[in-house]
């Protein structure tokens, strides 16, 4: 993830590039049926530390956590399912700014709280 010191217009049209090309009902923010690939995906990356070399293997999982970052910025209070979590979890170590590590902080929180909460 990269800081955008352009302004607002530059994230206002990528927000909007994003959405016209993702599904937001669909898990993922992707195509239905893309789940299976996603998450053999996310599979390899897990087994194979060099995995995220493979641009194959790269693009759909980034094309995943895209999809999940527009929900998560574009929904308030959006949880994420089981699937979309082990997406985002799996890159938690990138480097994001203070707002963007806020969000991803609350995300997880949220996840963990309507799933496991009150057990």
């Amino acid at each position: 993830m990269t800081k955008n010191s352009g302004g607002s217009k530059k994230s206002s049209s990528l927000r909007v590039n994003l959405e016209s090309e993702l599904a937001l009902d669909s898990e993922f923010g992707l195509p239905e049926g893309s789940t299976v690939r996603v998450m053999t995906a996310l599979g390899i990356a897990r087994d194979c530390t060099d995995a995220l070399n493979n641009p194959k293997l790269a693009t759909i999982l980034g094309k995943a956590l895209n999809g999940i970052w527009l929900k998560l910025l574009t929904r308030r209070g959006y949880v994420m399912t089981r699937n979309e979590f082990a997406v985002f979890n799996f890159f938690q170590d990138l480097d994001l700014d203070g707002a963007m590590s806020l969000i991803a902080i609350n995300a997880r929180a949220l996840y963990w709280d309507k799933t496991h909460g009150d057990r």
